[in-house]
């Protein structure tokens, strides 16, 4: 979807530590195709492979501004809730992120970085808010596993996935290559997927979690006629077979790398483009050579 000019400028407005609405790019969805799925396992597929390739492209674009100088080697990178959404979910669907966070690099969104003094051009800023805005047509259940997977701690880390992003990112600004660094990056989840996969298979969903999972209020203080009447065992097997579902579908993904970073075309792409407009005297200087032609 091509942002106008006046959400671009909304945009570029908005500063770290923003909590208002998210700022929704086709609220009327008439620019996204919702892709259909067979079941939750393929639906839960298509949402893995374009986390993958969201993850490859903002690392992509962390090089790319290394190289144009935006960002250095001390720069900080820190995670911010979201704040841009590509479209809004209806009737039990949600528009799911596939960025794990959106990023703060030197305490500015990455879309109003500038290098040399001058903030990069709207080709950047669309390629980048389309990144972090970025969804996927899921059940809300899926909204919710990927969220715990991505904020919940573990390990002692801060957060859950959203920490090996940052740790990825921050490869990436001391100089290792974006594309060394993604294959680290989802080395690195699968083994964590794999041990959450052991732990959803041999713990099952308690009372708290199945009404969190399910949207509904908290187990404590529920009496036993309120728990009857929302048919809590039969919730709670299916909630329970749709986790593992949801955690042996990434976990297989993640195995697979997405033709557009394994044949580079992605990295070719982000590379390629202009980010930086030339000078006034540079394009008065190469219009003067055209016109001698």
């Amino acid at each position: 979807m091509q942002l106008n000019a006046a959400t671009i400028a909304r945009a570029a407005a908005l500063t770290p530590g923003y909590s208002g609405k998210r700022l929704v790019f086709d609220r009327r969805g008439i620019h996204h195709k919702i892709i259909p799925a067979r079941n939750l396992a393929h639906s839960v597929a298509n949402h893995a492979d374009q986390k993958n390739v969201s993850v490859a492209e903002s690392l992509y674009i962390v090089e790319r501004l290394k190289g144009l100088g935006a960002v250095q080697s001390s720069s900080v990178a820190r995670s911010h809730r979201a704040v841009f959404q590509a479209f809004q979910g209806a009737a039990g669907y949600e528009a799911c992120h596939t960025m794990p966070c959106q990023l703060v690099v030197d305490n500015r969104f990455p879309h109003v970085l500038s290098a040399g003094g001058n903030r990069l051009n709207p080709t950047f800023m669309q390629r980048t808010l389309d990144l972090f805005g970025r969804c996927t047509w899921q059940p809300a259940i899926v909204n919710v596993i990927d969220s715990a997977l991505e904020w919940i701690p573990q390990d002692g880390q801060e957060f859950g996935f959203i920490s090996l992003y940052l740790d990825t990112v921050k490869m990436v600004l001391a100089g290792q290559g974006a594309s060394d660094a993604y294959h680290d990056f989802t080395h690195r989840k699968q083994r964590k997927l794999e041990d959450v996969l052991e732990q959803v298979r041999d713990e099952p969903l308690s009372l708290h979690d199945a009404m969190l999972l399910a949207g509904g209020p908290a187990a404590p203080g529920m009496r036993p006629h309120e728990i009857e009447q929302i048919q809590l065992d039969k919730v709670t097997s299916e909630l329970q077979q749709q986790r593992e579902v949801m955690v042996e579908t990434l976990l297989a993904r993640d195995r697979v790398i997405p033709h557009a970073v394994a044949s580079g075309e992605l990295r070719h792409q982000i590379q390629a483009e202009t980010w930086i407009e030339p000078a006034k005297n540079d394009r008065t200087v190469a219009k003067k050579g055209d016109e001698a032609r």
